[in-house]
Order: structure tokens, then sequence, then C-alpha cells
């Protein structure tokens, strides 16, 4: 009965159309049938992009939710128009939603950014919670595709703000996004406190792994290399992305090294090494292995087995681990043997490898090193062969020959020494006797390959038997050419039918060989050494250079920046070394010593534009002095150093500038110093001796103050006896006696004097100019002891003037030997009036004598002047000396020679 009532039901269901319950029930079949193949499409296109996923570089941050890739496009196409056609013909049922998400996500992987955020936001206003929450997720990630950082931060922190029941698995996923997109910002440390509050919930095994790999990432960027490490160590395997545990236990490893354990990070290492899934990255593990003992300071280890790695036929490294193996060999050779030369052919290998930059580390200048380094060789070589030919240069007769005749023995031995390389190399050549047995079995053989292509050991001996016919040759075109001298020595391989012989080549005589010994270039006259040394001045330039900004060795750059400083060959590199150790100083905080090389280059190299850049380093005032070459062009053009003086003071009283005064004046002080020196040929030796007792003096006055000291404290003892009493007494009152210094000061006379009047007037008048360090040390040198100082003694406004017939022995006759004293030309007073007074001196009133020996000329013309009184040179001796330039002239002479005296003029300024 019950059987019939169903089959009833079961007909009536499925009869023709217009039944109550047919049409909903086709309705239902057709859209949840158009549903499922919608998802199906994209659960295809879906497994096709992420198989497709590239190999994870740990050198940038991981992605934790991986980026579409070009797979899968055809699928997701289709999962769009199955979609929407949900959306056009059941917009009425529950699958709506979820159709619109899966072709928001379609959209996603087929980079059609912008057609998916319209889904996404369009489910994001019309989707239930848990779908609304998921398009705010899927809204983010499209951001982050897009590059559109800031927006995502934006659109994320303000959706976390609005929603407040979150699912835990989407709002861990929406974390692990944000702080991706910090992460791209480089704001480690927010992106490091969103990943430690998302990662324990995240449910997906393969985001959980990636996103704790970020993490340590994101904590090895800070700093914190303890904390990194425990991340990478937490990441857990997976079976789909293998190279993620293997650069996680890499990055252990790693980061092990960089905090000092070793041998934990050996450890690490060598396990990887051996298991047998690392198999095609065995170099790379060699390679971190080595680097582990060159850190760990076992460099004799770490240099054994870098050499090893490119040797490795069985296993050969990629070109990035071979750039990384030269590297490093590089690095050894530079710091550790500091074989420069080594290291730029080491160098030079890294920077020839096709490597791809992503996968290579931060700093990775190969290619800029070997251009440094190989420079340097060059440089080094070129200064060493000039070393030798001035040293050569500088031998005489005999000896030159001996040496000459030692330098080609040398070189005929390194010549006989390599023909007889040669020949073992020709004598070791092997010769195989291939039979048709041995071709059949190679063809046949299938355990390395098709004719053992990849059998190792057939491979090395094919190579050395290729090497014993055809040795180094090069794999370039034209190679017989280059190579047709040298291969002409060498045995030949021929054939007499059967047998394979080597044909030895006729002996050549190491005699007949042309030695490279050019001796024209050896400088034998005082022109060719100098042009020597220019060259050699200027490799020195070339090499400090390389220390100071390619190998940043600032110490050794100083070295040779320093010769060419002090060499002054090169004019123009004497500026540039100045300015180099400048920097250099400023550089290792040394002020002080940058100050004094910065004034030397303002003092000699004034209107370099280094100079103005020293200036500008150090804080100092620089005047710009090209309106002043000009002077100093005619200043050098004066007769005499004297004369020289007295023009740039003038000029430095006629500028209205200010800031240049100063300088002029200093460049006349500077003038009459040189114009005293030249005077007194035995200058440099009177120096020599005043300096020498100023120290003494000064160190006797030290012990002195000492022993005082120790009286003074002897005199407290009570218990002392009488004798002793009176003994520290006696050294307590007694007084240090001081030297003569007055009979060996150096710096007296009239130049010495005006040079102090010149600088005086600087210190009074432009105490802020940068050229008063200079001033300062002048006047502490030039100072004369406090008994030669001006004493008080008033000179009258009406003394008569005076004329000291006698005046001094020289060249010219004395005026003693006149008949009558010489007389001025219009009289004292009419030359008195003609004196120029400053006018501080003016207003101020000062009167007294000055006094001068001149030369004067038969006819009464004025020759020559020097202050011969110790006047100081504040102005009024500078006024009298325009006056006697200007027109002080003598009655002409009762005699035919040239006569000298000294002449005191008295003066008051105030009349």
């Amino acid at each position: 009965m019950k059987k019939g009532i169903y089959i009833a039901i079961i007909l009536f269901i499925t009869a023709g159309c217009g039944t109550p319950l047919q049409q909903p029930w086709n309705n239902f079949n057709a859209y949840f049938n158009t549903f499922y193949n919608t998802q199906q499409y994209y659960e295809e296109g879906l497994e096709q992009n992420q198989a497709q996923t590239a190999e994870l570089n740990p050198l940038v941050p991981v992605r934790v939710f991986l980026p579409p890739t070009s797979a899968g496009l055809q699928e997701f196409e289709l999962a769009i128009e199955t979609g929407a056609s949900i959306l056009r013909n059941h917009n009425e049922s529950k699958y709506v939603e979820p159709a619109i998400f899966i072709i928001g996500k379609s959209y996603f992987y087929r980079s059609e950014y912008f057609s998916a955020l319209e889904k996404f936001q369009e489910l994001r206003v019309y989707a239930d919670s848990d779908l609304a929450q998921e398009a705010v997720f899927w809204q983010g990630r499209t951001y982050l595709e897009m590059q559109n950082i800031n927006e995502g931060i934006r659109y994320l922190e303000q959706e976390l703000d609005l929603v407040e029941a979150w699912n835990e698995s989407t709002r861990a996923n929406i974390h692990t996004l944000l702080a991706q997109l910090y992460v791209e910002q480089q704001n480690w440390s927010t992106a490091a406190d969103l990943l430690d509050e998302s990662l324990l919930y995240l449910e997906d095994r393969d985001e959980q792994a990636r996103a704790f790999f970020l993490y340590g990432q994101v904590l090895e960027e800070m700093g914190n290399y303890e904390d990194a490490r425990l991340a990478y160590a937490e990441v857990n395997p997976t079976h789909l992305y293998y190279d993620l545990e293997f650069n996680a236990k890499r990055k252990e490893a790693e980061l092990l090294r960089r905090l000092g354990n070793f041998d934990r990070a050996l450890t690490l290492y060598q396990r990887m090494e051996r298991d047998d899934k690392n198999l095609d990255v065995r170099p790379e593990l060699s390679y971190e292995v080595a680097r582990t003992y060159q850190f760990r300071g076992d460099i004799n280890r770490a240099y054994e087995l870098y050499l090893e790695i490119p040797d490795n036929q069985l296993r050969p490294p990629n070109s990035e681990t071979l750039a990384k193996v030269y590297y490093a060999l590089g690095e050894i050779y530079r710091f550790e043997y500091e074989d420069y030369r080594s290291a730029a052919e080491y160098f030079d290998r890294a920077a020839a490898q096709n490597v791809n930059p992503e996968q290579m580390p931060s700093g990775f200048d190969a290619a800029e090193l070997a251009s440094s380094f190989g420079e340097y060789a060059q440089i080094r070589q070129s200064i060493a062969e000039k070393d030798s030919l001035l040293w050569l240069g500088a031998l005489e007769g005999e000896e030159f020959n001996q040496v000459i005749d030692e330098i080609e023995a040398q070189q005929r031995a390194e010549l006989e020494r390599e023909l007889r390389e040669r020949e073992q190399r020709g004598d070791r050549a092997a010769v195989m006797d291939l039979d048709e047995d041995s071709v059949v079995d190679a063809a046949e053989t299938t355990e390395y390959g098709f004719l053992n292509i990849n059998d190792p050991i057939m491979l090395a001996d094919a190579s050395r038997q290729f090497q014993a016919q055809w040795g180094e040759r090069p794999l370039v075109d034209n190679w017989r050419r280059s190579e047709a001298a040298s291969r002409a020595r060498l045995p030949r391989v021929v054939s007499d039918g059967e047998e394979i012989i080597l044909e030895q080549p006729d002996e050549i005589a190491p005699q007949q060989a042309q030695l490279a010994l050019n001796l024209g270039n050896i400088p034998r006259t005082e022109e060719e050494r100098l042009e020597v040394e220019k060259q050699r001045e200027n490799q020195y330039y070339q090499l400090a250079n390389i220390y100071f900004l390619s190998f940043d060795l600032p110490d050794s750059a100083a070295v040779y920046y320093q010769k060419v400083a002090d060499s002054g060959l090169d004019s123009d590199l004497s500026p540039r070394a100045l300015h180099s150790l400048v920097e250099i100083e400023l550089l290792h905080g040394n002020r002080e010593r940058a100050l004094d090389y910065g004034e030397k280059l303002l003092e000699l190299y004034y209107h370099t534009v280094f100079a103005q850049r020293a200036a500008d380093r150090l804080g100092l005032d620089y005047v710009e002095l090209r309106d002043m070459e000009p002077v100093y062009r005619e200043a050098e053009e004066e007769r005499n150093l004297a004369e020289r003086a007295r023009y740039l003071e003038e000029r430095a009283m006629e500028t209205t500038d200010d800031t240049q005064r100063p300088y002029l004046l200093f460049e006349a002080a500077e003038e009459y110093i040189r114009a005293a020196q030249d005077r007194d040929e035995n200058s440099a030796e009177k120096r020599a001796r005043w300096f020498d007792l100023v120290e003494k003096w000064e160190v006797d006055q030290e012990n002195f103050s000492t022993l005082q000291d120790s009286a003074a404290v002897m005199l407290r003892d009570t218990t002392l006896s009488a004798d002793d009493h009176h003994y520290w007494q006696s050294l307590a009152d007694s007084t240090q006696a001081k030297p003569n210094l007055e009979e060996v000061f150096p710096f007296e006379g009239a130049y010495w004097d005006s040079t102090r009047s010149v600088l005086h007037q600087i210190e009074t008048e432009h105490a802020s100019s940068s050229v008063m360090p200079r001033v300062e040390i002048l006047q502490q040198t030039l100072a004369k002891p406090e008994s030669m100082q001006p004493g008080g003694d008033d000179a009258t406004a009406d003394a008569e003037p005076s004329v000291d017939l006698n005046g001094e022995e020289g060249e010219a006759p004395l005026c003693s030997e006149l008949p009558e004293p010489p007389v001025i030309s219009g009289g004292m007073d009419a030359f008195l009036q003609s004196v120029p007074y400053p006018v501080w001196a003016e207003d101020a009133g000062i009167s007294g004598e000055l006094s001068y020996r001149v030369t004067i000329s038969p006819n009464g013309e004025l020759l020559d002047f020097e202050q011969a009184s110790s006047m100081d040179r504040s102005g009024i001796p500078q006024a009298f000396e325009q006056a006697m330039q200007a027109g002080l002239t003598f009655e002409p002479l009762p005699s035919d020679e040239s006569v000298t005296c000294v002449i005191t003029f008295p003066f008051d300024t105030g009349n």
C-alpha cells in the first residue's frame, strides 16, 4: 500500500508541465548546477595558478598571501561567465552572493584589479557578515597587488574599527595583510606588532608558515636577531613549498652565525648539506659553511673550502653561488692577505658571472671593486716601476752596469723556466687508443645518458685531452693568430699510420729571445728625473683616492695625500691633496689638525675652489680674491721684497672692502718677513739658535718652579734641623738667572718691526677675520723679550733733528766722511708737514722721535731707508716712509759715492 503511494507521489512530481512542484524543482536544479560549475572552474584555475608559484627569494620580504600568476586564466574566465549567468537568470537565489565572491576572486587572479574591486565593494554592501568580512580582506589584498599601499592601510584600519564582531580567522588574515602593507612602507615596528597578534590564528598552514617567515624577516630588519631566529624556527614543513622550509633553516643558521654562535650554525648548515632533499643546492650550502668559517676567523679553512666549490664537477654551482664564492675570496685577499692584485682578480671573476641581481645580497658591488682593485694594481705596479727607474737613474758608472747585468740575468732565467714548463706540459699530453668496441659501448651505455654525456669521469678525461691538444686557448675568434708564436715551441701531435707519437720542436736558445729591458726609460738628466717624479706624484694622488673613496681606508689615503701636499711638484694636485686631508681629519674628529691643513690651504692656494670648500667645511671666513689677483701680480713686479710689502700695504689702505684688507695686510707682513730673511744671510742660523735658547729657558723655568714648590713644602716641616731649614729657605728665596735673550734675538731690524706693526694693525682693526689664527702665531713667534720693549721715555716735540754721521758700516761710505751733514731739500719742517699721519694719531696728538738709516746718492736722491729706532709700527713709521718715498730728497753731496747715515725726525701728530 505504502509502496503504491510513493510511486504515485513520484509520478505526480515527475508528471508533465504545469504541476505545482515541478517548476521550483527545475529552477533549483538549474542554478545549483550553474553555481557548481562556477565553483569548479574557479578551483581548477586556482590550482593551476598556485602551482606556478615563483621560487622564494629570502632576500626580499616574502608574500604571505601569494600574488596571482599567469596560469588558469581561461578557467577563471569561465568562472566569471557562469557566475554572471546566475546573477542574470537567478538573481533571487541564495547563490547570488557566493557567485559575486567567486567572480571577484576570478577577476583578482586574472589581474583585472579594478573589476575585482568593484565586485568586492558590492559584496561588502549586500552580503551577510561572514562574506562581507571576507570582502574586506580581499579588497585589501587587491590594493596590495595594485601597490596602492596608503589606500590599502587606510581602508583596512577603517574597516577594523567599524566592524565589531569579527570572525577570528578573518581578522587574523586582515592583520597579517595589514602587516604586509606596512612592510611595503618599511614600517617594521608596526608590521611586527600586527604579525605577533595574528600568527597563531591563521588557519591555512602554508600561509601561517609564510607569515612566520615574514615575521623573522621583519625582526631581522629591526636588528632583533635572536627573536628573528626563533621565528624562522617556527616555520613548519609544508608539502607544497619545500623552498620555504629550506630557506627558513638557512636563515636560522645565518642568524646563529650573526649572533656569534658559529658551532651551532656550522652544525645546522652541515646537516642541511647532508640532506638528500638539498642535493641540488649543496654548492650553495658549501658556500655557507665556508662563509661561517670565514666569519669565525678560520681564514685558511674558509679559503680551502671556497676553492673546492668551483672545481666540483659533480655538482657545479650556479652563477649566483659562483659569484659569491669569488667575491668572498676577493674579500680574503683584500682584508686578510692584503694582496690587492689577487683581490682584483677574484672580484673581476665575480663580476663576470651572469647573475640575477635580485638573488644577490645587498652591497654586492663586485664590478665596482674589480675596477677599483684593478686600477689599484696597475697604479702600484706603475709606482714601483718609477721608483725603480729613479733608483737606477741615480746610479753611476760601474754600479749602474752591474745592476743592469743582474736584471738581464734574472729575466733570462725566468724565460728559460717558462720554456721548460711549456715543454713539460707538452710531455704530459694524453694519447688514448680508441677501438670500435669502446665506441659501441659508449653509444649503448645509458646510465649516464646517451654517449655518456653526463659521466663526470669521462668529461674530465675529455677535458684533459682537449687541453693537452689545444692548451689554454681562449674561446674567441682568431685565437690561432694570437697563439701561433707560442704554439710553435710546443710538441706537436702527429700520426704515422697506426701509432700516435710526439714530435719535439727544435730547441730554441734562450739567448735568442728578446729581453723586455728598455734602458731608454731610465731618467739620466735632472729634467727627466723631475718628469718621472711628477708622474709618480700624480699616481700617488690616484692611489690615495682609491684608498679613500673605494677602499674606505682614510689612514692609508692620508699617507699618499701627505706625500703630494709636501712635494708641491704639481700645483694643481697639492690643493686637492690638502683639501682631502682636511676631510680625513674631520672624519676622525681631529678638528685642530683639520684647521692646520685648512689654514695651509688658504695660505698657499687661496685662489682655488678647494680653499673655498675647506673654509666652508671649517667655518672660516673666505674672501673671494679674484679682484685681488691683479694686485698680487702688480706686487710681484716690484723690484724687491720690501717694495712689494709696501705696495700691498698701500693697496690694503686704499681698498674699501673690509674683508679683503686683513688678507692684503697679512700678505704684506709675509713679504716683510721674506725681505728681512733675504737681507741677512745668517738669518736661518740665528733663528735656530734663538729657538733653542728659548726652549732651554722654558725647561729651566719649569724645573726651577718645581724646585721652589718642593722648598715651600719642606719649609712646612717643623722637624727640620737648622741647617736643613737654612738650605731650603735659601732655595725658596733664590731667583733664577735669566739668559741674555736680547743678544741673540733674531727678529730685530726695520723689516721685522714692519712685520710686527702690520700684524698689530690686523689684530686691532680686524680681530674677527679668519686670518687671525695665523696672525697670532706670528705675533707670538716675533714678540720681543720684555727687556727690549719700548721704554717710557717721552720725546719732546721741539727736539731738533739730528744726523748720526757715523751710521753703520756697510757697502756705502759713512756720512762722517763728508765735510758737512746732508741737508734735506726744502728743509726739515717742509718734509715734516708732508707726513700723512693716520687719523687716530692726529686725534691722539702723539709726539716723539723716529730714526731712519738712509742711503743717499751723490745727487741727493734717497736710494734706500730702514727704520733704525725701535718704535712700534702702529702707523706713524708707515706715514713717514710714505712721505719719504713720495718726495724726500737732499741737496747734492760733495762726494762721488753714495753715503749712509742715521737721521732722527721729531714729530708731533697733533700739529
